[in-house]
């Protein structure tokens, strides 16, 4: 175990060292570059985790986060129980008593609990747009039981989204992921109100205190909130044995009330067996999202150390029509594919962008983008019903434009 908690450190350590990024140079390339492109920009071996993350974000902001989840992983320590990986299925799960827990839809056990509960913390992998399209499927649930405000760790103070009512560039960095984009049309859409929490940049140390008093402002302005936070990586630990307390811990000093924090950034595939943890490898077996509860009504929690009230299990990734299976969320998207007419209009290989047709899209962050590097390459668009304005261009600065409806199946 002493083995395992180093390298729990180690990952945290380094994963929260690249959180504060400046992108502003990399503005005029966004959703212009294919990802041979980006590639050729990725950090060597030598350098730090940290640096290497903006790389990553960009090939999920372009719809390719398996790439960067695979690139990311190169630079980590192989976990210390994945050169026996062969024997982790028996022996770890006979050691942690895993067959006597079953699987539960994680969202059914999170709505559940979220009617006595006052803050919600959800974390996320800043490249596993996953954990979005997650926190957007809690959305319209928590709202019914009283949730009002989404505090949002990446939205810009500055952000436009009051104006305008849909993400644009400007709202923030990890914004411009079509994923966290969607989130945010989700949620303005039902009527949340956003609040953007992060720290005003000009002291890291206090960073994790800012934060939490950022959500306490909530409740100073209305003390019968109900607030849903989704932060990144290891902000929304509880646990105190870290250096300093972090805001997860910080929130429930500063507001008297006990968070009721998840963590979904454990139990979700990497790009190899070698750095997943064994919790997700022996769980496999879940068909959904899911916690997973004993005959005794106990809750299945994986390394103490995490800090957390709840750890959530993730499947593997399934790709339909050359995209990810969890970008349908839950089948309230659907699958568009464009009209092979339309992609003859310039080479490969190209990025395709569908912009809401209702959004400007010189500013706005897309519903969906993916990357299609020759004809062959089949891919469908993952979108909400609706009119869409798409955009196809390369590396070559060529361009084409047209609209798309996408209909219900219903």
């Amino acid at each position: 175990m002493k083995n395992a908690i180093k390298w729990f450190s180690y990952l945290c350590v380094f994963v929260c060292s690249g959180n504060t990024i400046n992108a502003q140079n990399r503005d005029n390339l966004l959703y212009r570059l294919t990802s041979d492109s980006l590639l050729k920009d990725f950090p060597k071996k030598d350098t730090i985790y940290g640096e290497l993350q903006e790389n990553a974000w960009e090939l999920s902001f372009i719809g390719e986060s398996q790439i960067g989840i695979k690139k990311m992983d190169l630079y980590l320590p192989p976990h210390p129980l994945a050169k026996d990986a062969k024997n982790v299925i028996t022996d770890f799960r006979k050691e942690h008593n895993l067959d006597s827990y079953k699987s539960y839809s994680a969202v059914n056990y999170i709505l559940n609990r979220a009617e006595k509960e006052r803050i919600i913390i959800i974390n996320e992998s800043h490249a596993q747009p996953m954990h979005r399209t997650f926190s957007t499927s809690l959305l319209r649930g928590l709202y019914k039981r009283g949730y009002k405000y989404l505090a949002l760790e990446a939205l810009s103070e500055d952000s436009l989204l009051t104006i305008n009512k849909y993400p644009v560039i400007g709202s923030g960095y990890y914004t411009r992921d079509p994923q966290f984009g969607n989130m945010i049309r989700e949620a303005l859409q039902i009527g949340y109100t956003l609040v953007a929490y992060e720290y005003d940049g000009k002291n890291s140390d206090k960073r994790e205190e800012e934060q939490a008093l950022n959500i306490k402002k909530i409740l100073d302005k209305d003390s019968t909130a109900k607030i849903f936070v989704h932060c990144g990586f290891g902000h929304g630990t509880e646990d105190s044995s870290f250096s300093k307390k972090l805001m997860g811990g910080l929130v429930n000093e500063y507001t008297k009330i006990n968070p009721f924090t998840i963590n979904q950034e454990s139990w979700t595939e990497h790009s190899k067996i070698d750095y997943e943890d064994p919790y997700f490898i022996c769980l496999q077996a879940a068909k959904e999202t899911s916690v997973f509860i004993n005959s005794r009504g106990e809750l299945l929690k994986g390394h103490e150390y995490s800090g957390y009230d709840i750890d959530i299990y993730h499947p593997r990734t399934k790709f339909i029509n050359g995209r990810a299976d969890w970008l349908t969320l839950n089948g309230s998207r659907n699958y568009f594919f464009i009209p092979k007419e339309k992609l003859n209009l310039i080479s490969y290989p190209l990025l395709a962008l569908a912009y809401c047709s209702n959004e400007d899209s010189s500013i706005a962050v897309p519903a969906d983008i993916m990357e299609l590097k020759s004809a062959t390459d089949k891919k469908a668009f993952v979108l909400k019903p609706g009119f869409y304005k798409i955009i196809v261009r390369n590396n070559k600065k060529e361009e084409a434009t047209f609209n798309i409806e996408v209909k219900s199946h219903k």
